[in-house]
């Protein structure tokens, strides 16, 4: 499903489910953590009790690009600490971050309603964010996205005093000092670079490297990269599949 939906290739998408699965397991265990703590005080012989409190319902934007991994995760913390979400996939993984995580979750046993998801064609996202703003029932924007996006959420946040969670992308630089083993960071600038076409938030963006093994780097790069197998991301020995859109 990833590597129809999303151009996902199959090393990626077994990375995700081995991930989600792990999240689940650990996740599991957190609702049996204790729910507040004692406080110092300064009054003698008494104590304070904070105590945490679910919100209600959480506003989920899930991405595209980590797809299942990344829903999954945005949608568990939450209803782990007893809220109820309202998931909005991306338009271009409607199943793998949204209806999919709602089919798993009703399988399993949730009761309804506490899974929600709400899809909506390209360009149609606006009326879906102004109900989320608008309905005093939902308390928190839970997104995992671009910065274009998190900018008009924050503003809108800030108007109606709604929390907000906002995993956004990196501008991530390697560095590479000249006692390196040169072919291991060859490996890993590529593996930085160009794993899942370079399209999450972890990719390798940019490369800081001494000028005394530059032309040695660049060499091997460049012929580590051209020889990197691309095609149908159904194929498990493909390891560049498509990108998302032009």
């Amino acid at each position: 499903m990833l590597a129809r939906e999303t151009g996902s290739t199959i090393p990626f998408a077994t990375f995700q489910q081995d991930l989600v699965a792990a999240t689940l397991e650990q996740v599991a265990g957190w609702v049996y953590l204790p729910k507040g703590e004692v406080l110092e005080t300064n009054l003698p012989g008494t104590h304070s009790i904070g105590v945490r409190r679910r919100l209600g319902v959480v506003a989920c934007f899930t991405p595209w690009n980590g797809a299942n991994v990344l829903s999954w995760r945005a949608v568990v913390s939450p209803v782990a600490a007893g809220n109820t979400v309202v998931v909005k996939p991306s338009e271009f993984a409607p199943i793998s971050a949204g209806l999919m995580l709602a089919e798993v979750a009703e399988e399993a046993g949730f009761p309804p309603g506490v899974i929600n998801v709400v899809t909506h064609a390209p360009g149609a996202a606006g009326a879906i964010a102004d109900e989320f703003f608008d309905r005093p029932e939902v308390r928190v924007i839970n997104l995992i996205g671009g910065v274009k996006t998190a900018r008009i959420l924050a503003e809108r946040a800030g108007s109606t005093l709604k929390r907000t969670v906002l995993e956004l992308g990196g501008f991530n630089p390697m560095i590479i000092l000249d006692d390196v083993d040169i072919d291991y960071a060859v490996r890993s600038a590529t593996f930085g670079s160009f794993f899942h076409q370079g399209q999450i938030c972890m990719s390798t963006r940019r490369i800081i490297i001494q000028r005394k093994i530059h032309d040695e780097f660049l060499t091997k790069f460049v012929a580590r990269t051209s020889s990197l197998p691309a095609g149908d991301p159904l194929n498990p020995k493909t390891i560049i599949g498509p990108i998302i859109t032009p």
